[in-house]
């Protein structure tokens, strides 16, 4: 099987070895049967480690890397990578800890490879792209936009080909985690500790703003330009408070900053 974050993964790493100069395929599983390995290749496995595949590999000699992006089952850990690929500095000294491997953070950056900007002069609609377990409260939030004259828009954003529409259907996103998620077979605090950036890269990326979890790899981010802060929310009422303040543009100020980067 293959996921819109590997496929995207896979597609933006070998596009910016290629821009480099550098031969790079990306390919799904069934068909890496056509792709010529040997000791000068280096295959990253993304996500999943597909056994079968994996002893191909060894018996060309090549080198293997392992991406693990959000696959949090740490069962592929003993096999013999030269390399492991963590999403943020949680991610990996949490990896370290499990394993003696050599460990290298490349975040999962955004998918805009386009470089669309939308322009969001006024916040009509609001929303989430992701699975619907891992936000919590869609029922509070239809209520509250419900309220103060919103629309509230919800999907998946598990197909890479329609995911960029779903995007861009937002003005504001938010990407908000409960505890509620461990009732669902999540866990919550890997979800705050080793989550990729994706879905706060990929809106801000086409110039949409965010509300969201001070996760680690969301943290890292705001590190970098520190008038993200604002965006950060810790409770349910903190969401429906500055949804409230960018919608009625009691924030202009910070609005007209956060448009011109």
């Amino acid at each position: 099987y293959e996921t819109a974050s590997m496929h995207m993964r896979g597609i933006m790493m070998a596009k910016m070895l290629q821009q480099q100069g550098i031969e790079a395929v990306y390919t799904i599983n069934e068909k890496l049967k056509n792709v010529h390995i040997d000791q000068d290749t280096i295959c990253v496995f993304i996500k999943v480690v597909w056994p079968e595949t994996l002893k191909r590999v060894q018996a060309a000699k090549a080198r293997i890397v392992y991406d693990i992006i959000d696959n949090w089952t740490w069962s592929n850990l003993d096999h013999p990578f030269d390399c492991i690929i963590a999403s943020n500095k949680d991610h990996k000294a949490h990896i370290e800890s499990l394993c003696n491997k050599r460990v290298e953070i490349i975040p999962h950056l955004h998918t805009n490879i386009a470089r669309k900007r939308k322009n969001v002069n006024k916040i009509q609609t609001i929303g989430y792209v992701g699975l619907d377990k891992q936000f919590a409260i869609t029922d509070e939030m239809k209520r509250h936009c419900h309220k103060i004259g919103l629309k509230w828009y919800q999907a998946s954003g598990g197909n890479a080909k329609t995911v960029e529409k779903e995007t861009l259907t937002l003005d504001l996103g938010v990407v908000y985690a409960t505890q509620a998620m461990n009732q669902l077979g999540l866990k919550y605090d890997y979800i705050m500790k080793f989550k990729p950036a994706t879905k706060l890269t990929n809106m801000f990326s086409y110039g949409i703003p965010v509300l969201f979890n001070p996760t680690s790899a969301f943290m890292e981010i705001v590190e970098q330009n520190k008038m993200l802060e604002y965006l950060v929310v810790n409770s349910a009422d903190e969401v429906r408070k500055k949804t409230y303040e960018l919608k009625n543009n009691i924030k202009q100020e910070w609005w007209k900053t956060f448009v011109q980067q």
